[in-house]
């Protein structure tokens, strides 16, 4: 099913199905990494880019590619790419598309591995970079020079939820011709479409909201211009090898079945635990865009369905307080990634924003005492109860 008027919850389960010889209802493992041909014909056949066949994992795989339609057809994108992680597609994207003697600009906030590889990584390509606030649009477009290959930014922002316009950023990209790549891993396709607010790529960690078990990592592109997946394909993909195991694929198209009604049910647990959080006196800030309180609640309400499943709060006392509320869940854990069945809880100072210096995690908005929540899909009331006790113990 190809309809753009299904609803999501159908193309989730339905969307690019690809039905086997046996009539399999669900997306058979096609753990092949060759395929056979009879003739020399059938695999230029099978290598022609306007109708792909399979020749070699790889390059394709049909339980991979029935992923990458479905992730398509929910982001609507004429293509998508799979990657066997969210930071394989991070560094296919930009490495692909950023060369020596170019620059690019990109948000204050990222996940480790962006912000890594723009503040580290291309610097040793001689390639430029310019970190700008994206929320501050006369700086973004101060910032774009003439060898401005692109802008790039999360929203909402990991780990400070902080949101950005993606719509005038797009607008911004487009008047310079300038390339507009955003990671919509916070979000994913169910609150937020980069692409139809006029993004030019969309990135995510399938890992995250798009499996939600907390079983299998994968991550994947999605764009409108073919010339750009095709590069993204070639350089990011086969030439670099991230590629996504057929298991993973199968694991991400279950996990898709269930996607807009988890994503949902997360939502709506974290505007109810963030609501808790803005009356308790040992959380000095609540992030959350789905709140008034929130600076970008009103931009958030334009660009995003749900102000999404995670929250971030400032607790008292700094890294102690911070050290004190991490430890001793009964229901939570205290662990990595997001978008679990499972609450999950990490300080992003110590955790995922380590690598950073000091100086930038400030910059960056990141306290020591800063906590990041991945709310699950537990009953509130047992999520509100252990988040209670956590905070008893600071």
């Amino acid at each position: 099913m190809n309809k753009k008027n299904a609803g999501m919850a159908t193309q989730a389960i339905h969307g690019g199905e690809i039905k086997d010889q046996y009539g399999a209802q669900i997306t058979p493992v096609y753990r092949n990494s060759t395929f056979h041909f009879e003739s020399p014909k059938a695999i230029a056949e099978a290598m022609n880019p306007e109708e792909p066949g399979y020749v070699y994992s790889r390059v394709s795989n049909p339980t991979v590619r029935a992923f990458e339609q479905r992730i398509a057809i929910l982001e609507n994108a004429k293509g998508a790419i799979a990657f066997g992680s969210g930071s394989a597609a991070i560094t296919a994207v930009i490495l692909s598309l950023i060369s020596g003697g170019e620059h690019a600009v990109y948000s204050q906030v990222l996940y480790d591995t962006s912000h890594h590889i723009f503040t580290q990584t291309l610097p040793r390509f001689k390639a430029e970079t310019t970190v700008v606030d994206p929320s501050d649009l006369a700086a973004v477009e101060a910032a774009i020079q003439e060898n401005t290959k692109m802008i790039y930014v999360e929203t909402p922002a990991n780990p400070t939820l902080s949101i950005c316009d993606l719509k005038e950023i797009a607008k911004l990209a487009k008047k310079h011709g300038v390339l507009a790549v955003c990671d919509n891993t916070f979000a994913s396709a169910y609150n937020t479409k980069p692409l139809d607010l006029g993004f030019d790529v969309v990135l995510e960690s399938a890992t995250k909201y798009v499996n939600g078990h907390g079983d299998g990592l994968g991550g994947f592109v999605c764009a409108n211009d073919s010339v750009l997946l095709e590069t993204i394909r070639r350089e990011g993909l086969i030439n670099y090898g991230g590629v996504m195991a057929p298991d993973i694929a199968f694991l991400l198209l279950r996990g898709l079945k269930t996607f807009p009604m988890r994503v949902k049910a997360h939502s709506e647990n974290a505007l109810a635990l963030a609501k808790y959080f803005e009356s308790h006196p040992k959380v000095e800030k609540v992030y959350y865009p789905g709140l008034p309180s929130h600076p970008g609640y009103e931009i958030a309400k334009k660009q995003m369905k749900t102000g999404g499943g995670m929250i971030v709060i400032e607790v008292a006392g700094g890294l102690e307080g911070a050290s004190r509320f991490v430890t001793g869940f009964e229901l939570a854990s205290y662990a990595a990634s997001l978008g679990d069945a499972d609450t999950l809880v990490e300080h992003p100072a110590t955790m995922t924003h380590a690598r950073m210096t000091p100086e930038e995690r400030q910059r960056a908005g990141i306290g020591e005492g800063m906590i990041r929540i991945s709310v699950g899909l537990e009953d509130i009331e047992d999520i509100i109860e252990d988040f209670e006790n956590a905070l008893n113990r600071i």
